[in-house]
């Protein structure tokens, strides 16, 4: 699904996309209750998402992770996934705070 929508949001000449660590389906990043992907599974979404932009010649697409981990997990989980998704292959990084 990542690799499917990096896809067509680079031939549709989009600039960049979040990629999230919340379960499907996801809540409001200010919302109470959110439920957060495994690390595995987050930065496995990273790696897909960078996989899908090499495979498109001349692809500039942006890739941001972003992480919701803060509010259930604290800080030093956040930034733990969010430095996974920087080595990973993500051009930048983004939490959602408390």
């Amino acid at each position: 699904m990542v690799a499917r929508t990096v896809t067509a949001y680079a031939r549709a000449g989009i600039a960049g996309l979040h990629i999230e660590d919340q379960v499907q389906s996801k809540r409001c990043g200010h919302l109470l209750g959110k439920q957060i992907a495994p690390v595995s599974e987050f930065i496995a979404r990273i790696r897909a998402a960078v996989a899908a932009r090499a495979r498109l010649p001349g692809c500039d697409i942006v890739l941001i992770a972003r992480t919701d981990a803060a509010q259930g997990f604290g800080m030093d989980e956040a930034l733990k996934r969010l430095k996974l998704a920087i080595k990973a292959g993500a051009d930048g990084m983004s939490m959602g705070i408390p």
